[in-house]
């Protein structure tokens, strides 16, 4: 009997976890962008190596010192990691992210790409998803 209640309890926390996250980590996705400062937030599961490294294609804009990870559940390893980018110059920038493996730690990563474009008064004009290669 104990051992039941103990089983029903981990189920709901599993299910609150899930539900206080406001929905499934792995996808988030988000792109915002202030002035001179780009912001790319993503979901991200440190537990399995699901983490998100870049590459910038572009001289238009660099990594600031802006990273920061956000818990968003019960789980300290899963949550949001926001990573920060700064203007240099006008032009255009691809920004590539990866994960080296799955969500779960298995199988191909993950590929994410932001289109940056730089006005001449060193703002940023767009920050846009592409499609992944």
């Amino acid at each position: 009997m104990i051992k039941k209640i103990f089983v029903i309890t981990l189920t709901v926390l599993f299910l609150f976890s899930l539900t206080a996250c406001g929905g499934s980590p792995e996808k988030v996705r988000k792109i915002s962008y202030e002035g001179t400062e780009l912001t790319v937030t993503l979901g991200t599961n440190q537990a399995t190596g699901y983490d998100w490294d870049f590459e910038i294609d572009g001289n238009c804009i660099r990594q600031s010192i802006n990273k920061s990870f956000k818990i968003t559940g019960l789980n300290a390893n899963i949550g949001e990691v926001n990573i920060g980018f700064q203007e240099l110059s006008e032009g255009s920038a691809k920004i590539t992210f990866t994960t080296p493996v799955g969500w779960d730690g298995a199988g191909k990563g993950d590929v994410y790409i932001v289109n940056v474009t730089v006005g001449g008064d060193g703002s940023i004009l767009s920050a846009k998803e592409s499609n992944a290669k």
